[in-house]
């Protein structure tokens, strides 16, 4: 998976981003997987809710939540207590981080707005 997706969704996890999403269920089994404890669900639910945030600043909710979507259905516990989705959501991935790189680029339109043409 794209080492921008993962730095954001690697502290956390995405869905069109309301004003307070909630990422409990997904940063509990994450945390449960990796031995952590309840602080580190909070932890994981903040930086979630900020990545979504920032990927409605930019635009880029519709790739966000794709990937979220995908991350929240693929992801399992390893043997090595590692909460991992393998390959599985390259493909959504690649979207969310062509976005985003769009955005630093100076395009700042998500792929949904630019194939209608909107701003």
């Amino acid at each position: 998976m794209g080492g921008m997706a993962w730095l954001i969704l690697g502290a956390s996890v995405a869905l069109s981003a309301p004003a307070c999403q909630s990422f409990n269920a997904y940063c509990t089994e994450k945390v449960d997987c990796e031995n952590g404890n309840d602080l580190d669900i909070d932890a994981c639910e903040v930086a979630a809710q900020r990545a979504a945030d920032r990927a409605s600043i930019f635009g880029c909710s519709t790739e966000f939540n794709a990937l979220q979507d995908c991350v929240e259905f693929e992801a399992s516990c390893d043997k090595n207590d590692l909460y991992t989705v393998d390959d599985n959501c390259n493909e959504e991935s690649a979207d969310f981080n062509y976005c985003m790189q769009d955005v630093f680029d100076g395009g700042g339109q998500s792929n949904d707005q630019k194939s209608s043409g909107g701003n």
